[in-house]
């Protein structure tokens, strides 16, 4: 465990009648295309082409196969605020950027600064500008 983890279990168990969130999986990928082929989406060919959607077909919040979108992430995030009103505690559990997103651009400083870059945004674009009054405990996860 680490020292931010046994802080925030301190935290939890020391108030009562807290409100806390935990996110899981989130797997940010903010290079995700809602206008990219079903043919060629973010994973290769694409199941729904088999059911004769076009490929014109516009899926701004997500596609089969593909992690998490920008506005998929937005969505999630007002709702949770609008469901969960003031959130005391949020604890966020590891993987929250898209699979291979640093491995598939090749084993370079850049990619590894981008890497960090989109965990980072993870937090400061979309979790904090929403609940600037919660407690966040990341952990960190395989991706």
């Amino acid at each position: 465990m680490t020292c931010i983890t046994i802080i925030g279990l301190l935290v939890l168990a020391s108030v009562s009648a807290t409100r806390e969130a935990m996110l899981n999986e989130l797997h940010l990928d903010p290079y995700y295309d809602p206008a990219a082929s079903l043919q060629e989406d973010c994973r290769g060919p694409n199941p729904f082409s088999l059911l004769g959607m076009k490929n014109s077909d516009f899926a701004p919040y997500g596609r089969y196969g593909c992690d998490t979108s920008v506005n998929l992430i937005n969505l999630f995030m007002n709702k949770l605020k609008v469901l969960g009103g003031d959130i005391d505690v949020i604890i966020v559990s590891g993987d929250y950027t898209a699979h291979d997103i640093a491995a598939k651009r090749g084993v370079k400083p850049a990619n590894y600064a981008m890497l960090k870059s989109v965990i980072a945004d993870c937090f400061s674009h979309y979790i904090a500008p929403m609940f600037p009054n919660s407690v966040v405990i990341p952990s960190i996860g395989n991706n």
